[in-house]
């Protein structure tokens, strides 16, 4: 099964599903803002409190460090909501999968 995240719409990531988990991911196919993910730095990411304590599958995420709380899941998405005027969905062009 593949259950994709969102990306922001400067990320653009490939993932070889035919690999084992744990390999799926090649750091020179993963970009943030035209450059490769840089195994060495540190990233903030951000998702729904259930995703990143690894509770829907994703187990990575749940060794992160320095959680910073914004505020309540569904508070912010409401309050996103409301801020803007029209909402549709995201590119389909931020993900690609190699079986």
């Amino acid at each position: 099964m593949y259950g994709p995240l969102a990306f922001s719409a400067n990320v653009r990531a490939t993932f070889d599903v035919s690999r084992p988990i744990g390999q799926r991911v090649d750091p020179m196919r993963f970009l943030i803002d035209g450059r490769p993910l840089d195994l060495a730095r540190s990233y903030r990411v951000a998702g729904l409190g259930y995703t990143l304590i690894g509770a829907d599958g994703y187990a990575a995420l749940a060794s992160f460090t320095d959680p910073y709380r914004n505020g309540r899941d569904h508070e912010e998405f409401i309050a996103y909501l409301r801020e803007k005027v029209t909402v549709g969905p995201s590119g389909q062009d931020r993900v690609t999968l190699v079986r």
